[in-house]
């Protein structure tokens, strides 16, 4: 699979499709868990019909309590006892690190994700920012963690098991005038780029997103700034991350070789509870709470 030929990104495009039609089902049922979750006053596009105790909150709560309920640690050890003076200062770096709030929120956000369908989590390095060092500049960077919703996932639904897939990626979205703008994107395809107009349903009038729970009417009346959704889709085999943009006919926007750790999901963390034999998608607690 090579993203830059014409033939090759044909191919990755239709097999996205069909993997995120396969998907709709879980989708729906992850939306129909949540409905369930909020209950019949959240919104008017919440359950349909009131109980006196909401078991699917209040189990929620519990196991999210119980399983991220501060943030995690780390332990730096070493059998090098001339190194071990600065592994103790790694470790109080780490956790410093990972008592920033962003990380904790977002482990918090998988945990709850993997209770009602399956938890996605892409961890990477951001730049966020630049230091100077006796006269030459260099790029800050920093670990961050972002879950990834149901809604904006897909994976290679042919596969087995997690471990098999060809591919796997999320849809995000960002302001159109940075889109536009940033270098790292093939100026050809950047400037093309267009307003993205359908944000109450995935894919060609489907489902509905979960976000439509508080939202209701159209993204596009509440915005503020014209955004743009684009794919980030990850090849475990060619070892490539490749940025798409929502044109079918449009080559790819970037395409990265890895250089991270060696793991067949790249940057992508998931958590789920009940493995089914054969199949990808997981057995969620909240398909047998309902």
């Amino acid at each position: 699979m090579n993203p830059e030929k014409t033939q090759d990104l044909k191919r990755l495009r239709r097999s996205l499709e069909a993997s995120r039609r396969k998907l709709e089902p879980f989708r729906s049922r992850h939306r129909q868990a949540v409905e369930q979750y909020v209950g019949v006053y959240y919104s008017d596009d919440a359950a349909d019909r009131p109980v006196h105790l909401n078991l699917m909150e209040l189990a929620s709560q519990i196991y999210e309590r119980n399983l991220s309920a501060r943030p995690p640690q780390a332990l730096v050890f070493t059998r090098d006892r001339s190194l071990r003076p600065l592994g103790v200062k790694y470790e109080r770096m780490l956790n410093e690190q990972l008592k920033d709030h962003r990380i904790h929120t977002q482990i918090q956000r998988c945990v709850k994700q993997s209770l009602l369908s399956m938890g996605i989590c892409k961890v990477g390095v951001e730049t966020v920012g630049e230091v100077e060092v006796q006269g030459y500049r260099f790029a800050q960077s920093q670990p961050y963690v972002r879950s990834v919703l149901l809604d904006d996932w897909v994976h290679d639904m042919s596969a087995r098991h997690m471990d098999e897939v060809a591919y796997c990626g999320h849809r995000y979205r960002m302001r159109l005038s940075e889109a536009r703008e940033n270098k790292q994107f093939k100026k050809s395809v950047r400037d093309n780029l267009r307003v993205e107009e359908n944000y109450n349903y995935n894919e060609q009038g489907g489902d509905e997103r979960i976000s439509t729970l508080s939202s209701g009417i159209s993204r596009i009346e509440t915005a503020l700034e014209d955004t743009v959704e684009l794919w980030e889709v990850w090849l475990p085999h060619e070892k490539k991350l490749v940025t798409l943009s929502p044109m079918e006919s449009e080559p790819p926007l970037r395409v990265v070789d890895w250089d991270g750790p060696d793991r067949h999901l790249g940057p992508y963390h998931m958590l789920w509870f009940n493995e089914v034999d054969g199949n990808t998608m997981p057995l969620a607690p909240a398909m047998l709470w309902q």
